[in-house]
């Protein structure tokens, strides 16, 4: 945005959502398999570690795993999309990560949050990107609770994506690009 290369980007005649979706969902496959992957066998091999009951589990986990990259590409893209509204969206930016670390589960497991934090939560997409994967992975959702748990987090993947396309399109209606 300050250095004016937007402009360029949105020159070109392509969907931009789906382009800058297709790099984030490589870099997250290259960072699981040379950084996730590895990882987790060396902590398997030092400790016993919780796995899949069994294949259905694992495929669960597998698909809400992609899903959870899903919605936080989508959370992650509505917050650096308000850099179309604003010269210094850094703000918004700080703001949208802490919320987002906080009710994802990443720094305090949400079963832990108090009553009125927990539903509170569960009405926001952020268990999705870290609570729902990592619950399915233990055998906390199983069956029909994991079914539940994939359909929900199906359903914040569309309202996300639809929100991110619906502020892209607004914001590049207003886009005024400054310096040249």
């Amino acid at each position: 945005m300050r250095s004016g290369d937007i402009a360029s980007d949105l020159a070109k005649p392509f969907d931009y959502y789906a382009f800058w979706l297709a790099q984030d969902l490589g870099a997250n496959v290259i960072h699981l398999i040379v950084r996730g992957i590895p990882i987790m066998l060396v902590y398997a091999v030092a400790t016993p570690m919780v796995w899949p009951s069994d294949v259905n589990a694992a495929l669960a986990f597998a698909f809400s795993l992609l899903l959870a990259m899903l919605v936080s590409f989508a959370w992650r893209f509505c917050v650096n999309i308000t850099a179309l509204w604003s010269a210094d969206a850094l703000g918004f930016a700080r703001l949208g990560y802490t919320l987002a670390m906080f009710l994802s589960g990443f720094l305090v497991p949400v079963a832990f949050f108090p009553p009125w934090l927990k539903t509170l939560a569960a009405w926001t997409p952020f268990p999705a990107m870290i609570e729902t994967p990592i619950q399915i992975w233990l055998g906390i959702l199983s069956g029909p609770a994991a079914s539940a748990a994939l359909v929900q987090q199906a359903f914040w993947v569309g309202v996300m994506i639809l929100l991110g396309r619906l502020m892209l399109a607004a914001g590049t209606r207003k886009l005024v690009i400054q310096g040249g």
